[in-house]
């Protein structure tokens, strides 16, 4: 997922945030992003000066001095299934310009749907039917549980078309999440019903 480029001695490489902490995935060597700034790093020993541009178009774009990271507003217009370049230029003390070094970046801000339902069920178990659907980065995840305060802690785990759970109260709960990490709604299935017993004072 890094793009590496070089000219003489100068390098510059542009990459996104860790995975973990802002929940991006590496999609055929594109970077998934779920907000509109990405922090940038950078890598151009001998220059004194830097610029960015979402556009390629650097008249208004100031020079600013080097240093090894930065955080950039993405253009957010368009398509999201296109992707987001960020163009950098750098810049030696002697004036001159090195560039455009150039990475891409995809934008997917729009949560999943899904679904679950159950067809068919067993002594303490059910087995649920899985269906999901995202436009731009697809998705990749789901967790199950027999109640929502479950569904907060239970496991990620690969989609699959159907699955088994333990319901509670007959009731099952399903999330889903896409590739750049955005999370769906929770989705829920059971009798459509709940039996609550009379309260009996003595």
């Amino acid at each position: 997922c890094k793009t590496m480029v070089s000219s003489a001695t100068l390098f510059a490489a542009m990459v996104d945030e860790d995975i973990s902490e802002y929940r991006q995935q590496c999609v055929g060597g594109l970077w998934l992003l779920t907000r509109q700034w990405c922090d940038l790093t950078l890598w151009a020993p001998e220059v004194g000066w830097m610029r960015f541009s979402n556009a390629g178009d650097w008249s208004g774009e100031p020079w600013e001095r080097y240093r090894p990271t930065h955080t950039w507003p993405i253009s957010t217009s368009g398509s999201y299934r296109e992707p987001r370049t960020v163009s950098a230029q750098f810049r030696d003390a002697a004036g001159v310009v090195y560039g455009d070094y150039a990475d891409d970046i995809f934008y997917d801000p729009v949560p999943p749907t899904g679904t679950v339902t159950i067809v068919g069920s067993g002594t303490l178990t059910v087995t649920v039917a899985l269906q999901a659907w995202d436009e731009h980065s697809g998705v990749g995840w789901m967790r199950l549980a027999g109640d929502a305060a479950g569904l907060l802690t239970a496991p990620w785990e690969d989609l699959v078309p159907t699955a088994v759970v333990a319901p509670v109260d007959g009731w099952v709960y399903a999330q889903f999440r896409d590739r750049a990490g955005n999370l769906s709604a929770p989705a829920s299935a059971g009798p459509g019903y709940r039996i609550y017993l009379p309260l009996v004072e003595r």
